[in-house]
């Protein structure tokens, strides 16, 4: 699969990130260079793809719920174990940005609880922007007789250069793909990354 992966690594940036996840993993598993090499190569054209002002990749204008966990977690993946084969502040600006654009700008987070109801009495202490982006309503607020429930959107897009939501509806094993991925930005607390 890897040598497969390491000859073409797809037109789209969530085709490029499956790449790079899978090059990383054969990478680690094996221990061998190419598959490193290979994923390197994958993370620059997905890198240079990215458009800053707009946020997005120049291949790519629709992003699913799971799409986003596919690229995060490449870019995630890409930090952790490609080390000096990538230019690692490169990847932490592109981490930072797609996040900030796709999750926090887009719609794609619908609604975040309050902070009291989310965490304990020993947390309450931390800065605001840590349990919420400035700007994302709280679920009551979120629309809908409702409100919504601070869930992920199904899908993005960048439309005329401006974020909109093009599929409101919640997809569970989508948000569980991103969400799994999302708990691994912390490899350091928790290590989805089988052990070779």
């Amino acid at each position: 699969f890897a040598d497969t992966l390491g000859s073409d690594h797809g037109q789209t940036a969530t085709d490029k990130a499956f790449s790079v996840r899978g090059l990383i993993e054969a990478y680690r598993v094996s221990g061998q260079d190419k598959y490193l090499q290979h994923a390197a190569m994958a993370f620059n054209e997905l890198l240079d793809a990215y458009d800053s002002s707009t946020g997005a990749f120049t291949s790519q204008s629709a992003y699913s719920i799971d799409d986003v966990g596919v690229i995060l977690g490449a870019i995630n993946a890409v930090k952790i174990f490609a080390g000096s084969a990538v230019d690692q502040d490169k990847t932490e600006a592109l981490f930072t940005a797609f996040f900030e654009s796709a999750v926090n700008l887009s719609g794609l987070q619908q609604a975040v609880p309050a902070k009291t109801v989310a965490k304990g009495d020993f947390e309450l202490d931390e800065p605001d922007l840590y349990y919420g982006y400035p700007g994302i309503p709280k679920p009551p607020m979120a629309g809908g007789p409702f409100g919504i429930a601070p869930v992920f959107a199904g899908e993005v897009s960048l439309v005329d250069g401006k974020w909109q939501v093009t599929d409101g509806r919640f997809y569970a094993a989508g948000a569980m793909h991103t969400s799994n991925e999302m708990i691994w930005f912390h490899n350091d607390e928790v290590n989805g990354f089988p052990t070779p």
